[in-house]
């Protein structure tokens, strides 16, 4: 399956150092190359330039990518081909977002991450591009290289992404750069909460005192065991009504995960867990309750 995308260097890069374009766009590449990764699993992509502008050294690519099997749907989006080069651009916007302001509000929804920062402004993207971003350290240090390198070359004035046909573009001018390429983690950016929406918990631990804040309930999520307290009060209500629960019943429920980041992995880690809202109780018997 084939997609295209253009990469813009702005201004008037006729002096432009060689090693600048060859950084760049090596790093461009394996932007593109990790992406397919994550999308395909063991599929790949081949990468053709079908034009260059030598001007503006505008450079128009071709991806043509191979799928070793089906492709997957995840969190209700179908990982195709075709929405390779929407992820690039997001990247690049996520990158752009969080060099204005680190201290981030996110929330994850059924297809798309919501981030807000201090200000005010938002950024919805894909949620397949922010699991990207926070767990390919290779995609970030692309990034970094890419953006590193231009910065480097006074005779660029910036870089533009788009796709052709799509309406979706990226531009970062070369006084957004440098900010772009710090990587240091601050004290008000080493933790933040984001918030998951409709998260299946199976229950393997019961707490009926919810206003005893020593305890907290006990759940499988995403396989590992979690600890978490529930601050739902229509649930407590319930719970107090004296709603039965077992070992195995599952809670649908909107989860505030709150990430600390660790300098050892360069990223940013669950550490702890609230039930913001108790959405359904399914019983190990199936049966249903709780807003059903």
């Amino acid at each position: 399956m084939r997609s295209k995308l253009s990469y813009t260097f702005l201004g008037a890069p006729g002096d432009s150092e060689l090693n600048t374009l060859l950084i760049s766009l090596q790093s461009f590449q394996t932007i593109v190359k990790e992406t397919t990764t994550e999308i395909t699993g063991d599929g790949f992509s081949t990468i053709k330039v079908k034009e260059i502008n030598i001007g503006s050294y505008n450079f128009f690519f071709e991806f043509n990518t191979f799928f070793s099997a089906p492709p997957m749907i995840e969190f209700g989006i179908k990982l195709t081909a075709a929405i390779i080069p929407t992820i690039i651009i997001e990247l690049y916007k996520l990158k752009k977002f969080h060099s204005k302001n680190k201290n981030l509000k996110i929330e994850k929804g059924e297809k798309t991450t919501q981030i807000v920062n201090s200000g005010g402004e938002t950024l919805i993207i894909n949620n397949p591009t922010y699991n990207i971003y926070q767990n390919n350290p290779s995609i970030k240090r692309a990034l970094n290289s890419n953006i590193s390198a231009i910065n480097q070359d006074t005779s660029i004035a910036g870089i533009r992404i788009e796709e052709p046909d799509q309406g979706n573009s990226i531009e970062i001018t070369r006084e957004e750069l440098p900010a772009l390429i710090e990587d240091e983690i601050s004290e008000s950016e080493e933790s933040r909460p984001v918030v998951a929406d409709n998260c299946i918990l199976t229950v393997f631990k019961v707490v009926f005192d919810l206003d005893d804040k020593r305890y907290k309930w006990g759940f499988l999520y995403k396989e590992k065991k979690i600890e978490a307290r529930i601050e739902d009060e229509k649930f407590s209500q319930t719970v107090a009504k004296g709603e039965k629960f077992s070992k195995g019943d599952t809670l649908n429920v909107r989860l505030e995960i709150l990430q600390k980041f660790d300098k050892n992995y360069g990223e940013y880690l669950d550490n702890s867990f609230k039930i913001l809202e108790v959405y359904n109780h399914k019983s190990i018997g199936d049966q249903m309750s709780i807003n059903e």
